[in-house]
């Protein structure tokens, strides 16, 4: 008696046959949920503006987002932003 063991179904061994349901299930979820998220993505997003042809004011908005998100400007995306920024405060007042 000892020696006789219960042995589930296949498909309840390994848990297999919920699961592939419940994987179904989310993969159609999935491709219902994808087409809405497309649909929004194009207008919310920004188009990304090389560093040289940024303005004064964007660059100076970026400057204040990088130092709040990386904590300081010490990066070589603030530094190029710097840069730049010193440029056009150059051109604007030769022009003034």
């Amino acid at each position: 008696m000892a020696e006789e063991k219960k042995q589930a179904p296949v498909g309840e061994a390994k848990g297999g046959g919920k699961e592939k349901e419940k994987s179904k299930l989310s993969s159609q979820e999935a491709k219902a949920v994808a087409p809405e998220k497309k649909e929004e993505a194009p207008s919310e997003r920004k188009k990304i503006r090389k560093i040289n042809k940024l303005s004064l004011e964007e660059i100076e908005e970026k400057l204040k987002n990088v130092a709040t998100t990386m904590r300081g400007i010490s990066s070589k995306y603030a530094q190029h932003l710097l840069q730049r920024r010193e440029e056009l405060l150059q051109k604007k007042r030769v022009s003034s």
